[in-house]
């Protein structure tokens, strides 16, 4: 597992607890609705796996070999994932900015 450093306010993370915020239930609403028509008796549904996650700048989510089974959705800030070579140096994988999408599947 790789290493995914933080740099974001706020992070929706695809949970079990049935968390619900009204500004962030709109942001991902309005997120299914650019890429689908869900009724909102199925968006409710949805939104009932989320809840919502805050992190400092710099802050890692996923540590190196830890498993997850996450699906974060990036509400405000950026996300990069990285990882360190043997010698020491980083590469970057990818980033997540604002209503994006991003997680670590190894």
């Amino acid at each position: 597992m790789l290493p995914m450093r933080v740099s974001l306010e706020y992070l929706i993370k695809r949970s079990s607890h049935k968390n619900i915020y009204s500004a962030m239930s709109e942001t991902l609403r309005q997120h299914f609705k650019q890429i689908t028509n869900v009724s909102d008796e199925e968006f409710e549904n949805i939104f009932s796996f989320f809840q919502r996650q805050r992190f400092r700048k710099r802050q890692f989510v996923i540590q190196e070999n830890q498993w997850i089974d996450e699906v974060y959705f990036v509400e405000k800030g950026l996300l990069k994932s990285s990882f360190i070579d043997d010698i020491g140096k980083e590469h970057i994988l990818q980033f997540a900015c604002e209503n994006w999408w991003i997680s670590d599947f190894t």
